[in-house]
């Protein structure tokens, strides 16, 4: 039985999504569509504060993103007593994660607490493996690439799990 794959997203990833549509070439609606749907089953997930770094359910005039995102709000995790633990770790050993003068909480170390506690969590025999998408340079030693690969846990960028999951662009003739 092959492994199934649950892709948890950073800010930056549905970020440069948003980039990519509103500044380089309009993304097709089919692959919203399918992101939309990867969500729904679980295959796609991601984190309450990446969702409040993103998200402002005031504004008047919401960009794209924000739209998008505002009825998917159930499929970012909500935080936990055991995330929080695992966060306080993390910052410890890769303490540029967060930059101590915001007052707002940082989605940063707790995507990556998400990624360990799942995988922790996860049983054996189910055969699932938890990957963080990220366009953080994937070869920082202070980002998130960094605290994936210390705990263990596979990040990839935006490319790479477009390439994964073979959501492809597909052109009218």
């Amino acid at each position: 039985m092959a492994k199934k794959t649950v892709y948890i997203f950073d800010s930056s990833a549905f970020i440069t999504l948003h980039q990519h549509n509103t500044r380089v070439i309009e993304l097709p609606q089919a692959i919203w569509d399918e992101l939309a749907t990867m969500m729904s089953k679980g295959i796609i997930t991601s984190h309450k504060y990446v969702y409040k770094e993103i998200v402002s359910e005031a504004t008047e005039n919401p960009d794209f993103i924000t739209k998008w995102l505002l009825t998917k709000k159930a499929h970012f995790e909500a935080e936990t007593v055991e995330q929080a633990i695992e966060v306080a770790a993390i910052i410890e050993k890769f303490p540029k994660l967060i930059d101590p003068e915001q007052e707002k909480e940082q989605a940063d170390p707790w995507i990556v607490a998400q990624a360990i506690l799942l995988d922790r969590q996860t049983n054996l025999l189910d055969e699932i493996e938890y990957v963080v998408v990220t366009q953080e340079k994937q070869n920082s030693t202070k980002k998130i690439p960094a605290a994936c690969k210390h705990f263990k846990i596979r990040c990839i960028t935006l490319k790479e799990f477009f390439g994964e999951t073979d959501i492809k662009v597909e052109r009218s003739s």
